[in-house]
């Protein structure tokens, strides 16, 4: 017959590996956003940016047993970092290119008949 304590001992490795995986999986979406930003793919930003909420939402941070390392939260900080700074770059981008489209469409209404 087992103790409790033994008993507990699978249960843990379980929620051990879930938490793993849970930093894994929103290291995992960050990377793809960073790839879709950085190669133009403005489609899929959108719905990896909800599946990013929702994997964070599924993470407990008051469970002890899914805690992630340090080492975990500074490389999902990194990522977190790099990808805002690559999605602002996009957005700036976009914005001075509309800019530019709206003033070549001021410039050609000027010179129409």
């Amino acid at each position: 017959m087992t103790s409790p304590a033994e008993s507990a001992a699978p249960e843990r490795a379980v929620a051990d590996i879930a938490g793993i995986a849970g930093v894994a999986d929103v290291e995992n979406t960050l990377r793809q956003i960073l790839h879709a930003v950085s190669t133009g793919q403005d489609n899929r930003i959108g719905p990896l940016v909800e599946q990013l909420g929702t994997l964070i939402e599924s993470l407990d941070p008051a469970d002890k047993a899914c805690a992630a390392t340090p080492q975990d939260l500074q490389r999902v900080r990194n990522l977190w970092k790099e990808t805002s700074l690559a999605i602002a770059s996009a957005s700036h981008e976009a914005s001075t290119e509309l800019q530019r489209i709206a003033a070549g469409r001021k410039t050609l209404r000027a010179y129409r008949p």
